[in-house]
């Protein structure tokens, strides 16, 4: 399912198999709404006094962008003064805490200070998630994409192949054999429209294309987090579990008007759950399912299926799910 492929400098790479897009796409959706993290508040940062040229709108909101490795609400100030005849850098961790156990380490510009110009602001921190706003996902870069395996012809030497791109060895047993060739490791570097092997090998002597386990795609799957976490994928199922244990609690009206079709009306859906939700009930039970959201300005979202068992139909779906969800390895 998921296998760690590198942690390095709080960039964490896996290798996903086994494991239907859906569900990937719903653990990569919920850590972007979902997960929590502190950040600087804008609504609790005052502005003291300002006599630079960068308004206080601005300052509040590169405040809360700041990346922040903290477990509890903190105070922090910043109050500077520029008495020199240079301009004055002024940084991230110029912000100092009310509790010296938690400074900045991050040296992020904030702004530049003229001489005789003066910043003083208060702060607080504040924790919720990126479905509030995205100053409070805790990283940077989360995305995921199909692996493509890399066939060389037997008997050909590709130890070339090793200086011009990175490729992963890892499970490789795993995976789709050909005859007469071998599969030397897998990559996610190589593009549909860029082929860097055609630089050292033939073209029949090699073959590219992606990854498949069990008819699903094999994906590469990264994240880039502000601080370590070793458990961020264990965190996402959880997460992502509890999304459908609510899902049941809903408010849920059946407004369907054809015979064989069942319209729900969901009540502060997410497109996550729904998607997955829809893609299951076709999957596995092979009939018309699709949702979509009544209108962009409330928050209804439309469930469709065919079934004959209205009452029972729904959940037993959604434990379906949960329990495909909890046997996810990481």
């Amino acid at each position: 399912m998921f296998k760690l492929l590198n942690s390095k400098d709080n960039i964490y790479e896996y290798l996903v198999y086994d494991l239907e897009t859906e569900f990937l796409n719903g653990i990569r959706r919920v850590l972007y709404s979902k997960l929590k993290s502190y950040s600087f508040d804008i609504k609790n940062t005052v502005i003291i006094k300002n006599t630079t040229n960068i308004n206080n709108e601005i300052i509040s909101h590169r405040l809360s962008l700041i990346p922040l490795n903290v477990n509890k609400n903190l105070k922090y100030s910043l109050d500077i003064k520029n008495k020199t005849d240079e301009i004055k850098y002024i940084y991230s961790n110029d912000i100092i805490c009310e509790d010296e156990n938690y400074k900045i380490d991050n040296n992020i510009l904030l702004l530049k200070l003229k001489p005789n110009e003066e910043i003083n602001l208060v702060t607080s921190t504040k924790i919720s998630c990126g479905e509030e706003n995205i100053s409070y996902r805790p990283f940077s870069v989360c995305y995921f994409k199909i692996m493509k395996g890399i066939y060389v012809k037997d008997g050909v030497n590709y130890d070339k192949v090793k200086n011009l791109i990175n490729y992963y060895n890892l499970d490789l047993e795993k995976f789709k054999k050909k005859e007469g060739y071998k599969l030397i490791g897998y990559t996610n570097e190589i593009r549909d429209y860029t082929n860097p092997l055609k630089k050292v090998l033939e073209k029949d002597k090699y073959i590219i294309e992606e990854m498949e386990y069990n008819n699903n795609y094999v994906y590469y799957f990264t994240i880039e987090m502000f601080y370590k976490n070793n458990k961020i994928i264990e965190i996402s199922k959880n997460l992502l579990i509890k999304d459908f244990e609510n899902f049941i609690e809903l408010k849920k009206k059946d407004i369907s008007n054809k015979k064989k079709i069942t319209t729900i009306e969901i009540e502060n859906g997410n497109y996550h759950t729904l998607n997955i939700i829809s893609k299951y009930i076709r999957k596995t039970k092979n009939i018309y399912s699709i949702y979509n959201k009544e209108h962009p300005l409330n928050n209804i979202i439309l469930l469709e299926y065919t079934t004959q068992n209205k009452e029972k139909f729904l959940n037993n779906i959604i434990n379906d799910i949960i329990n495909k969800i909890n046997l996810i390895s990481c």
